[in-house]
C-alpha cells in the first residue's frame, strides 16, 4: 500500500521541490542546450558565468561547450546548490573548472573575474526587481570583453494577470509518474505570485508525495527588457522569442 507524504516550502524556497526541479523542464533544457552550443562556439577565450545556475543542468552545457575555461556558476539556494555540487563531482574535469560561488547577486560579482568573455542568465529575471534588472545589466557591460556576449532569458508571461490552476508537466519517473500542477495571482504592478504544486504517483496512479512552494516573481515584457539593455549599452539580437544575445555597443 502506497504512504503519502506531504511538505510544504517556506516563501521562495527550493528545498521543498528541489527533486522535481530538473523534471519540470525538460523540454525547456534541451531547447536551452542547442542554443548554448551555437553561443559559445563563437565566444573569445576566457571565463564565463551562470548567473543563476540552479541545479547546474545548463551550466554543465556551458562548462563542456567552452572546454578548458573557468567557469563561475552562481547560485544562492543550498537545495539547488546541493544538485550541481552533485553534477560536478561525477565529472572530473567539471569539478576542476567551475568554481560554485553560494551567494546571490549582487554580492556574488565580488567572487567573479573583473573581465568575462561570456555570461549566461537562464531563468532568472522573473526573481530581479526592476532595479535588479538594472543591476544586473549594468554589471554585465561592465566584465564583458569588447567581443564577448551574454544570453539572457525573458521568461513568460510578460504581463501580470492571473494564470488559473493548470497542469504544467507530467513526466515519467521509473515506474511512477510526476505531475506539476501551478497558478499565478498578481500582488502589484507587474508582480506574480506563483504557487507550484507537485505530486509524484505510483504506477496506479495513487499519490506518494506531494510538496507544494510559493514564488514572487516580477514580469518584464521583451520589448521593455531591450529597452533597458539598451539603456545599459548593449545590442540586442533576438535568437528566440525569449532568448536574448547582448553585444557590447
Amino acid at each position: 500500500m502506497s504512504e503519502r507524504s506531504s511538505t510544504e516550502g517556506p516563501d521562495g524556497d527550493y528545498e521543498a521541490a528541489a527533486e522535481y526541479y530538473d523534471l519540470a523542464s525538460i523540454e525547456r533544457a534541451e531547447v536551452l542546450d542547442a542554443v548554448i552550443g551555437r553561443w559559445a562556439a563563437d565566444l573569445p577565450t576566457g571565463p564565463v558565468v551562470d548567473v543563476g545556475a540552479g541545479s547546474g543542468r545548463l551550466t554543465t552545457t556551458l562548462a563542456r561547450s567552452v572546454p578548458s575555461v573557468p567557469v563561475y556558476a552562481i547560485e544562492p539556494d543550498p537545495a539547488l546548490r546541493a544538485l550541481l555540487t552533485a553534477r560536478l563531482v561525477a565529472d572530473v574535469d567539471l569539478l576542476a573548472r567551475v568554481d560554485v560561488i553560494p551567494d546571490g547577486i549582487p554580492g556574488a560579482w565580488g567572487m567573479v573575474p573583473d573581465r568575462l568573455a561570456g555570461a549566461i542568465v537562464l531563468g532568472v529575471l522573473p526573481h530581479l526587481p526592476p532595479d535588479g534588472r538594472t543591476d544586473l545589466l549594468a554589471r554585465l557591460a561592465e566584465r564583458l570583453e569588447p567581443r564577448g556576449t551574454a544570453l539572457v532569458e525573458v521568461m513568460p508571461p510578460w504581463s501580470a494577470d492571473p494564470i488559473p490552476q493548470q497542469e504544467f508537466v507530467s513526466a515519467a519517473a521509473g515506474s511512477q509518474r510526476v505531475v506539476g500542477e501551478m497558478r499565478a495571482d498578481p500582488e502589484g504592478d507587474d508582480i506574480l505570485r506563483w504557487k507550484m504544486t507537485y505530486r509524484r504517483l505510483d504506477s496506479a496512479g495513487a499519490p506518494l508525495h506531494e510538496t507544494t512552494s510559493s514564488f514572487r516573481c516580477w514580469v518584464v515584457h521583451p520589448d521593455r527588457f531591450e529597452t533597458e539593455a539598451d539603456a545599459a549599452g548593449f545590442v540586442v539580437s533576438w535568437i528566440t522569442d525569449q532568448v536574448a544575445q547582448l553585444a557590447p555597443r
